[in-house]
């Protein structure tokens, strides 16, 4: 019986390797998209980690479960993610514009929504949109990342989409 087992782990241990590598991408996955920013925007952007890690870096904190503690979360801004795909700010943003909104969309489907207005720092009142990477210093975990939508000026985090993969903005006609 004893013999059966050593040569058994042995065949397990001599195989594994050819078996991870016939199913190991082709492609690492640094180089995969962790979000995609497209729709109705001048340049579209398919962030890989390497490029996500040069983006400027901001915090933002917010309660997630009803009397839970206050976390808080490290990311980029979204401002500076619609900035880099060309929406318009400020005073550029008028007319037509107004009629363009983001939705935010997780890999299970979950999708909030936003106006790119309510997310204008001149002109909203929902500023300081993050999408997180890390709570109190940590990578968020597999039921919440790679990346979460975090609005602190939310009342109730319904619209902080966890295990977000694109935005999308559109436009009204």
């Amino acid at each position: 019986m004893m013999r059966c087992v050593v040569t058994l782990l042995a065949v397990v241990f001599l195989l594994a390797p050819a078996f991870c590598q016939s199913v190991t991408p082709a492609a690492s996955t640094s180089s995969q998209p962790i979000l995609k920013l497209g729709g109705a925007v001048p340049t579209p952007l398919s962030l890989t980690q390497e490029e996500w890690a040069r983006l400027p870096r901001a915090t933002a904190s917010m309660v997630v479960k009803e009397n839970g503690p206050l976390q808080k979360f490290e990311g980029v801004l979204l401002s500076t993610l619609l900035e880099g795909a060309g929406v318009p700010k400020g005073a550029k943003l008028h007319g037509k514009f107004l009629l363009m909104y983001v939705t935010a969309r997780a890999t299970d489907g979950y999708r909030a929504l936003f106006s790119i207005s309510e997310l204008d720092a001149e002109t909203g009142s929902t500023t300081g949109v993050l999408v997180a990477d890390t709570v109190d210093g940590k990578p968020l975990d597999a039921h919440n990342g790679p990346l979460r939508l975090i609005i602190p000026s939310d009342k109730r985090p319904e619209r902080s989409v966890c295990m977000l993969d694109s935005i999308t903005v559109s436009a009204l006609e």
